[in-house]
This record gives C-alpha cells, structure tokens and sequence, in this order.
C-alpha cells in the first residue's frame, strides 16, 4: 500500500511515518516543512505547498493523511485566516483531489476542541459541539468539508484527537503534559490553570495506533471517532506529573495555580473508535512522563523555539511573507466575553427545585450584597472597576439589573452589556472593566477565589469610570422599552424568563422579501433567527421580532397560486358551514385574509365576509375579486371598525396567521371583543410535533414568530378566558393543526382530540428540554446530508436549479450555505415572485418556461409541500431523463 502523509514531517508524523515504513508501507512525505524536518534520511520528504498539489501528484497513492493543519489556539488566534486556509481550506482541495486521483482513503487529523464547554458526561460523536474558539471551530469545518466527500469508493476517517503529547523528534514543549513536565524539571514547579476543567489525554503513541488502525479498516468504513488514552482534569494532570517527576529527581515540585477565563471543557467516549476501528489505548499520563524522561537528552535546551508553535509562525511571519494573512494582534480584538450561564440538571417536586452550578475553581470567600431601594433612589449603579488578576462570579438570587463590560486588554474593544436576572450565574474574566445598571431591588452572592476586603480596595478591584451618570438613562431605555419588536427577553405567552436556546441560524435575511435585480449588489438587512424554548409553558418562540410593517406591508404570497391551497380552504369552508350550522348572512371575518381564497368559499354558501390584509398589493387583489377586506394590520381599532359595520361575527379564522403575531394577548383580546357568545374562532398553524418528527425546520423563519404544540396552545388561552374545543390535523406544510376555540364556558363539548393531542405531545417529549436538543442535533444532520448531495452533484458537472422559492427556501438554502454556485436557478409559478432574486445566496427566480431554455440534469424541489403536485405538472421533465432531489419526508432522488 502506498501512502502519502501530508504534512507528515511535524510532530505525528516524525513518529508515525518511520513505524509505518517498519510495517511495511510504502510512504512519502509532501511539507512545506515551516517547521524542519525531523524525518529519518531514507524518508521520501517533497518540501512543497500542499496548495499546489493537483490529481496528477496524487495518482498512485491508495490513502492520504492529513497532518498540515496548524495545531493549537494560540497558532490559531494569532494568524485567523491562515487557520482558516489550512485546517478547513486545505483539507477541503486535499480531499477533493485525492478523490479525483482515485485515492481510496482520506484520514483528517482533527481535534476534540471542537467540543467546547461541556456538561459533565463523556460526549461522544454524536453529541452537539459549543466550540467558540477559532482553532476547534476550524477543525470542526474541516471535518465536514471532508466528510461531505465520502461514498462507497472513497472513505473518509476523522481522528478527533485528544491532547497530544509525549516524545516526537519534532519535539513540542507547548502541549498539558509536555509543559508540565518541563516546568517541573527546570524551574521545581508545575502551573496549573483552571484545575477542574477536564481534557482527553493522548499518548503519542496511542495516536500512532489510532492512524494504523484508520489505515488498516474495511474500505467501507468512514466517520468520525473520537481519540483518547484516558480523560483528565486539569489537576489531576498535575497530580501525576508532579509525583512521577519527583519520584525521579527527588524534588519537592510545587503547584503554582491560576484562574483564568477558559470555556474549554470537555471529556469525551472513545466506545464507538473501539467498536468499529478496534483501537484500544495502552498508555496513562505515567508512560507519557516515563517516555519524555528516557528520551530527554534529545531535547535539553527548553528554551529552544523550535519547541513552540507560536514562538516559530512568529519569526516566519518575518522570514516568509504571511504578513497578509495574520489578524490584528491579540490586543486589539475584542475577543473575550462577559459570560452568563443558567443552572442545569434541575430537580423539581412539591417544595420547589435544585439547580446546580459548576465553578472551575474552588471558592474560598462569598460575598452576600443587597441593592435595595433602587426605585426610590432612581439610576443606582455598581462597580465602575475590574480586578487585575481575579475572575468575578456573582450569582444573581432576586431582581435584575444591566451588566456593562470592556475587555481591557484590548485597546479599542467596545462597551458591551446583557440583561442579568434571577437564576444567572455571571462570569467576568481579570481586567474587564465591569459595571451594573439596577433595574430594581436584587440580591446576589459574590463567589470569590482570593481576596476581596473591603480595606483592600484599590489592590485587588482597580477603579475604571465605564460609565457615567448621564448615560445610565439611555441603556435603561433599551431593556424597558415596549416589547413587541427586537430583542425578546420573556415568554410571549406566560411572561416567563425562562427561555432556553433550541437552534441558532445566525443572521439571516427576511424570508419573503425578495430581491430586485437592481438589489443584488446592495447590502441587506439581516436579522437574528434563534429559536427559544419556554420552560413553563412550552411554548417555542423566536428570540428576535422583525418589525411587522418590514414583512408584511408589501407581500409576495398568494393563497390561490397552487391547487393543493384552494381545495384545503374549500374543504375547510364546508366542514365549519355545516358542523356549526351557519345560516345565511352569517358573518366570517378572516384575519390575514391573503387574496380572499378562504372567505370566497364562505361568501359562495352565502355568508357575510370581512377580510383583514395588512399586504396592499394582496389586498388589492381580493378586493378585484369583489371581497370586502381592510387594508390594516389586526388590533383594536380594525376590531371595532368591523363590530361597527357589521356587529359581531359568527366565525373568525386565522389560517398561518397565529404564528406571525407577537402581541398575541392583544390579538386574543381583540377576537373576544368582536366574536359572538357562541361564535367560534378557528386558526391553523404548522404543528410543532411535526416539525420535530420531520426536522422541517426550514419552516421557521421571521415571519413565524412562535411554534405551536396544543400544550402551548391550551395553557396560553385558559389564561385569555378562551378554551380549545377541537383539534384536526392535516398534511400540509409537512403538518399542520386547525385548532377549534370558543370563550370559556361556551356551548361547544370539549372533544376527545384535544386530550390525544395533549396526551401524544407529552410522550413524544415536547414538556422537555431534552426533545429540543435533539432536534437542533438531528437539524445539523439534515443540514449535512443536503450539503453532501448538491455538492457532489454540482462536483460532477450537473446543472441543479431549484423548485419553488417560498420562504422556506430562504432558510433552507441561507442555512445550508447552498448559492448560485449551486444552483442555477429557481423556477416558480407565482408570477409575483418571477424576475426576483432570493436574498442572501442571490439565487435568481425564473419562470417554467426556462427548463426549456436552459435545461437542468436535477432540480431541487425546495417547495417539498407540494411535491406531488410538481411532479405532476413537470411530468415532460422527468420524460427527458431530469432527476428530482426531494428533501421531505426523506431525502431521495428519483
């Protein structure tokens, strides 16, 4: 077997390569070798940028590894963009050539710094990263580009490392064991930062074996495995270096520890590397000591920067030209954060809860402060100061205040605040300034590690002005201002603080605001799209509302435009008509009425209709089809206008329009105020259970602003003196419910379908977190799954374009990061929507008549709702041989 081991003259690879050339295996060796070579003479080393490698140099290999990413954060920090180029950029070229030059395996060194900050439990491959830090975030990327390549010709393996360290010819003083053992040996001592964080300890030649294991797997084997000798605490690291050193040197070792701000904190399973690839660990820290001190005449000179990553990319900074790709120098990044954490495992009975909240370090002092008459005294404020060397923990036990903060150790940060309540636990790393704004009486305790008596002021809490008295108003303003729009601090529904984070999209265009082609080159505005979970009454919600006026004053959705529409509004028109015995002149008032599709079929049974269409383009077309419909956005006034006009209404619906309101206690109040004693209101909304079921998350965009179970919905209108009488649920929009009301008390029998609906949601889980996370989880599946068809399709010269671009699009293909450089086009038959351009990924929007034009070999049915309906009318398509990608209910090809 022949292999090529790319960046195989570094640390791994100076010990990997010669075992593997003893084995028997045929191994050259291609680096730019930034950092020497350590390779024995015989070794084939070909010192060369792996950039310039094409198919051609790689033909004849049977695998690659990959080992030329840059190691470590530091590396990673000081220099962003090389980071990003060689440990996601680099690895995705590499693997795309070694697949094309008929390599049959790719094995990718990664990191289990893509973990992050964990929970205290053994994560395994299959668990949610939280990594924030460049380096691990980088890995993580690199992972996938690579991993999106595998299929039954070409394998890809990644190995995501624990920490390595241990004797390497390319010997490396900059890793835990390998520093800890240096300290102790030079200088009698061992610094220990943040002694309860934990870490996956490798051997080096643990890591050896996880490589010949990888190499020697069944050609059908890929994925990711985590690699690991034995999981440790910071600490415990320590203990053990200082006890096998001392044993040999017969010196006292002494512990110097530090706290400083780090959020990387993981342990992790290596069951599913043991499993598939049999590999098996046989060293503890105690061999890793044994074997640096039996080879430590080969690296006496500790202070050699040969040893040091960073002190070597430094000095080629000046010697090569990577001037150009280096970031601004740490001191001016606004790197580090306030951080502020809610308690976890939370127990609950009868006598209340337990939350628990896990410190990196041990406690030795705990400050007890009260803010007290903060209404009489008007704008009372806190600290004003940062601590030099100390991290500030306060955990806030009642009341809430504005948390101000200014990275001091970057010049040119900025001022940075966050709402703190009840419940958080909020971490301030040494020099940041920090200020609190009260918002009301509070309580807290101060966790301190040191010192801090009052005495000693000005020593261990340095006075810093971060903001003045005339200030203090405007910050106010922000977090008490009405709270309809922009950021949402509580629960819409019950008011609740407790909302924790299901699924973050990042910054993400508006779904339905199309592009002009004189907009394309423009900026947008782009807002925040994060889904919150409401602990206490499970509703799910949006953190962000968009100003409604952005979405919904002009509109480019029409009801009427697809046939599946028009006949589940017909039907849905006759079922209320006869179940509820509506007579002539019956009034039926639809809110976010469209064109007027629904109310067309009562006004044909002879009702009175009444439409309410904030859209001017949309209410102009219903009003062409002669229904009465007022151009406003549903409140009070419109309210009162139809009462007015036509007295109160038998029916009033609401079909996908729930979902859009965030004032949904003033739209409930308005509904009352206008429907009869016995009169009922309908609405439809996608369900969240088949959202959860089906991962159709690219349903959730700024226009639905919450997330409907019965659970939420039952608990929200018991408290607006209305109750659910009925439940129905129908297929479209991947799964929706019509939800049936009266006002409390009402004529309507409560039907058995609302308690099936209560009882099935509460054993799928949706009254549990857990459910949530698993969801965001199996999303970034689907997110891979997608990425790995298009691009492998678009990788082997096939024109794709797109079917339908509703607002699910915009999430989907914005999420997914699918352009115009994969898809062509988007073909639509709302003519509204034609000539448009879909805002982010800048996808142009073209009429049917274009597949004759411009003919696709795939189209991707980004419209899947009404799959069926579009395979039906491009029949002609699929005749010509043109395959279809259908994401939903599975993702197939047919």
């Amino acid at each position: 077997m022949k292999i090529l081991a790319a960046g195989g003259a570094g640390y791994i690879g100076s010990r990997l390569v010669p075992v593997l050339i003893d084995m028997g295996y045929e191994v050259d060796v291609i680096d730019n070798l930034w950092f020497g070579n350590h390779l024995p003479k015989e070794v084939r080393v070909i010192q060369k940028d792996l950039f310039n490698l094409n198919k051609e140099d790689l033909n004849g290999y049977d695998q690659v590894i990959f080992l030329a990413g840059l190691s470590n954060d530091p590396m990673a920090e000081f220099s962003p963009k090389l980071n990003f180029m060689y440990n996601v950029a680099l690895p995705a070229y590499l693997a795309f050539q070694s697949k094309g030059a008929g390599v049959k395996r790719f094995i990718y060194a990664s990191s289990c710094s893509i973990y992050g900050y964990t929970l205290d439990r053994l994560y395994t491959e299959e668990d949610p990263t939280s990594c924030n830090y460049p380096y691990g975030v980088s890995k993580l990327q690199g992972e996938v580009v690579c991993t999106q390549l595998r299929d039954e010709d070409f394998s890809v393996i990644v190995l995501r490392q624990g920490t390595v360290s241990g004797y390497s010819p390319r010997m490396r003083l900059d890793l835990i064991v390998n520093t800890m053992f240096k300290t102790s040996v030079s200088e009698g001592r061992i610094i220990v930062n943040n002694p309860s964080i934990w870490r996956p300890i490798l051997d080096i030649r643990d890591a050896i074996n996880a490589y010949i294991k990888a190499i020697q797997a069944n050609q059908s084997i890929s994925g990711v495995f985590n690699i690991a000798s034995e999981n440790y605490s910071v600490g415990q690291v320590a203990e053990v270096v200082k006890v096998e050193v001392e044993k040999r040197i017969k010196k006292e070792i002494k512990g110097d520890t530090r706290n400083v701000q780090d959020f990387r904190n993981y342990k992790v399973s290596i069951e599913k590397a043991r499993t598939i690839l049999g590999f098996k660990p046989q060293h503890r820290i105690q061999d890793i000591i044994d074997d640096l001190f039996t080879n430590q005449e080969k690296f006496l000179d500790f202070e050699n920067k040969s040893y040091y990553n960073i002190k070597i990319f430094q000095e080629l900074e000046k010697e090569i030209n990577i001037t150009d790709f280096s970031a601004p120098k740490k001191e001016n990044n606004d790197l580090r954060e306030e951080i502020i954490i809610r308690g976890a495992d939370n127990f609950n009975d009868k006598r209340g809860s337990i939350s628990n909240y896990y410190l990196n370090e041990p406690v030795n002092w705990i400050g007890l402060i009260t803010t007290e008459r903060v209404k009489e005294n008007g704008d009372t404020i806190r600290g004003n100061h940062y601590h030099p060397e100390q991290e500030q923990r306060v955990l806030v036990i009642s009341g809430s205040y504005i948390s101000l903060y200014k990275d001091l150790s970057s010049p040119n940060s900025s001022v940075k605040h966050n709402l703190v309540r009840a419940g958080d636990l909020v971490i301030t790393p040494p020099n940041m300034a920090h200020a609190q704004i009260f918002l009301e009486d509070t309580i807290s305790l101060n966790l301190v590690t040191g010192e801090r008596k009052q005495e000693n002021y000005g020593k261990h809490t340095i006075p810093y002005e971060l903001i003045k008295p005339s200030e203090i108003g405007s910050y106010k303003e922000y977090y008490n201002r009405a709270c309809y729009v922009g950021p949402q601090l509580n629960c819409r529904a019950c008011n609740s603080t407790k909302l924790k984070k299901v699924i973050s999209f990042g910054k993400s265009p508006l779904a339905n605001n199309l592009l002009d082609e004189k907009d394309i080159n423009g900026g947008e505005e782009l807002y925040p799209l994060e889904v919150m979970y409401c602990e206490d009454c499970h509703l799910c919600q949006l953190s962000y509302i968009v100003p409604p006026k952005k979405m919904f004053g002009h509109y480019l959705f029409v009801t009427s435009t697809t046939e599946t529409n028009r006949r589940h509004f017909e039907e849905m028109a006759k079922e209320i008509m006869i179940q509820y015995g509506l007579q002539k002149n019956s009034l039926v008032v639809d809110i976010g009425s469209n064109d007027g599709t629904l109310l067309k079929y009562f006004r044909e049974g002879g009702m009175k209709v009444m439409g309410v269409e904030p859209a001017s383009n949309i209410a102009e077309i219903a009003r062409n089809e002669g229904i009465e419909t007022l151009n406003v956005f549903w409140d009070k006034e419109s309210a009162e206008k139809i009462l007015r006009i036509n007295g109160k209404a038998d029916v009033i619906t609401a079909t996908n329009v729930f979902a859009h309101v965030s004032d949904i206690h003033g739209f409930a109040e308005n509904v009352k105020k206008l429907l009869k004693d016995d009169g009922i209101f309908v609405i439809e909304a996608q369900y969240l259970l088949d959202t959860l079921k089906g991962v159709t998350f690219d349903n959730i965009y700024h226009e639905h602003v919450s997330y409907y179970s019965i659970l939420a919905l039952e608990n929200f209108f018991k408290k607006e003196d209305l109750e659910i009488f009925k439940v129905e649920r129908f297929d479209v929009h991947g799964g929706s419910i019509r939800v049936f009301i009266q006002k409390s008390g009402g004529k309507q029998k409560r039907d058995t379908s609302v308690d099936t609906f209560l009882d099935n949601e509460k054993i799928f889980g949706l009254d549990k977190f857990s459910t949530y996370e698993q969801f965001a989880q199996n999303i970034l599946n689907v997110k891979e799954k997608i990425r790995e068809v298009i691009i492998n399709l678009k990788g082997t010269g096939n024109k794709i374009v797109g079917y339908g671009a509703p607002a699910k699009a915009t999430t989907a293909l914005n999420f997914y990061q699918i352009d115009n450089r994969y898809l062509d086009y988007i073909v639509e038959d709302n003519p509204l929507k034609r000539g448009k351009i879909v805002p982010g990924i800048k996808i142009p929007i073209k009429g049917k008549d274009f597949l004759e034009i411009d003919p696709p070999d795939y189209i991707y049915v980004l419209a899947w709702n009404y799959t069926e309906e579009i395979l039906k009318n491009n029949e002609s398509q699929r005749n010509k041989g043109v395959k279809f990608i259908i994401p939903y209910p599975e993702l197939k090809i047919i």
